[in-house]
C-alpha cells in the first residue's frame, strides 16, 4: 500500500495575537491519567529517566484559592518540574514573551524559581550553561508571602522550543507555585491544508490515502501532542505513531513505561476511527549516532542485538505497543540500511525480531 505521509501545519498565517502557552498554569486540573505528574507538567524534563532527587504534591491552602504546586528539594541542586510552552515556536524570531507566577518559599533558606528557556540547536552554546539557547529569563523569589513574579524576554532568533521551568532551588527548599502564564504576541495558525489539494490524484487514478506522523503538529508540547489525532483526523486517513524503543524490560520495568502519550495518542485515533501505523526505531536517538542501537532513557548503552536479553526486550516491549494500539501496519526501525552498515554481523538479529514482529 502507498500513503502519502504530510506535515500537519499552517500554511497562511494571520496578523499577530496574544497567546497563552501554559496549560493547567492553575494546577486545578489535577494529575495525569497515569497519576504520575500534573497534568500537562512533567517531573523534571520529558524522558528523565531517573527524575531528579526531590517530590511534588498539589496542595490547597486558605492563603489562596484552589491548588497550588508545592516542590520539595532535597538535593542542592534542586527539584524542578517543567512544560514544554504551548506556542507556535516557528513564527517567534523577534518575538517578545512574558512570564507570570504567583510564588512562595516557605523555608527562607531556598528559592522558588521560575524559568524561561528558549532552545535553538544550531544557536551558539551559552558560553557558561553550554545551553543553545536563543532567550532566557530566570525569577525568583526568597519571599514567604505570596509574590508575584513577571518579566520578558525578547527571542533572538527561531525558537524551537520553548520550556517553562518550575524550581524548588537549594537543599531543603519548599517552594509554591499557582498561576503560572507564557503569553507572546504571536501569528494565529491557519486551518491547515485542505485534503483534496494533497491527495493529488492524476486522471482516472484513484485518490491516494494521506498519512501523518505524531511526533508533532504546532509542537512538541503536551497539549499538542494529545490534539494531533483529532488535527490529523480533518485532513488524513491514517497517523505514524513513531515511537522510540525504551529498552524496559532490561531496566527491569513494565512494557509499556514511559509510552503514555503514545497510548493516549492511539486510544484517541481508535475513537476517531482512524488507521493506526506504529513505526517502532532503535537507531535514532541521535544523529551522532544514526545506525547505532538507541542507549536506554538514562544514557546507559544497550548491548548488541544479537544478545538474547537485547532482542527479547525489544520484541516485548514493539508486541505490548502492538497489542494496546492496534495498528495495521508495523515498521520494525526505520532507514535501517544505516543499521546494516554499521552493524552487518547483527544484521541475522535483525531480520529474526522482523520476522516474528506482527
Amino acid at each position: 500500500m502507498i500513503v502519502l505521509f504530510i506535515s500537519v501545519g499552517s500554511l497562511v498565517p494571520a496578523q499577530p495575537v496574544e497567546r497563552e502557552g501554559v496549560h493547567n498554569g492553575t494546577f486545578e486540573l489535577g494529575l495525569s491519567r497515569d497519576r504520575s505528574r500534573p497534568e500537562h507538567w512533567y517531573v523534571g524534563f520529558p524522558g528523565d529517566d531517573p527524575a531528579p532527587p526531590g517530590t511534588w504534591s498539589l496542595v490547597v491552602t486558605g492563603d489562596q484559592p484552589g491548588h497550588d504546586l508545592e516542590l520539595r528539594s532535597s538535593h542542592a541542586d534542586g527539584f524542578f518540574v517543567s512544560q514544554i510552552v504551548d506556542l507556535p515556536a516557528r513564527t517567534m524570531a523577534g518575538a517578545t514573551v512574558s512570564v507570570t507566577a504567583s510564588v512562595r518559599e516557605s523555608t527562607s533558606e531556598g528559592w522558588a524559581v521560575v524559568q524561561l528557556v528558549a532552545l535553538n540547536p544550531e544557536a551558539p552554546a551559552d558560553p557558561e550553561t553550554g545551553i543553545h539557547e536563543v532567550g532566557y529569563l530566570v525569577l525568583g523569589s526568597q519571599q514567604q508571602n505570596w509574590t508575584q513574579l513577571s518579566g520578558s524576554v525578547t527571542l533572538s532568533d527561531v525558537a524551537e522550543l520553548l520550556v517553562v521551568i518550575l524550581v524548588a532551588s537549594g537543599e531543603g527548599a519548599v517552594a509554591r507555585f499557582d498561576d503560572v502564564s507564557v503569553t507572546g504576541f504571536l501569528e494565529e495558525p491557519g486551518n491547515g491544508p485542505d485534503p483534496a489539494d494533497l491527495s493529488l490524484p492524476t486522471a482516472g487514478a484513484s485518490r491516494l490515502p494521506i498519512g501523518v506522523t505524531n511526533e508533532s503538529t504546532r509542537n512538541p508540547s503536551d497539549a499538542g501532542l494529545r490534539d494531533l489525532p483529532l488535527e490529523a483526523a480533518r485532513v488524513a486517513d491514517l497517523v505514524n505513531l513513531f515511537v522510540h524503543v525504551r529498552w524496559n524490560a532490561l531496566a527491569g520495568k513494565p512494557p509499556l513505561d514511559g509510552h503514555a502519550t503514545v497510548l493516549e495518542q492511539g486510544a484517541s485515533l481508535v475513537r476517531l476511527g482512524m488507521q493506526r501505523m506504529i513505526t517502532f526505531d532503535f537507531t535514532h536517538d541521535s544523529l551522532e549516532g544514526l545506525g547505532d542501537l538507541n542507549p536506554m532513557p538514562d544514557g546507559t548503552p544497550v548491548g548488541r542485538l544479537d544478545e538474547v536479553e537485547v532482542r527479547e526486550a525489544f520484541l516485548t516491549e514493539l508486541l505490548a505497543l502492538v497489542e494496546a494500539v492496534r495498528p495495521s501496519i508495523v515498521s520494525v526501525g526505520i532507514e535501517t540500511d544505516f543499521f546494516w552498515q554499521r552493524h552487518p554481523d547483527q544484521w541475522p538479529a535483525f531480520k529474526e525480531i522482523a520476522w516474528r514482529a506482527p
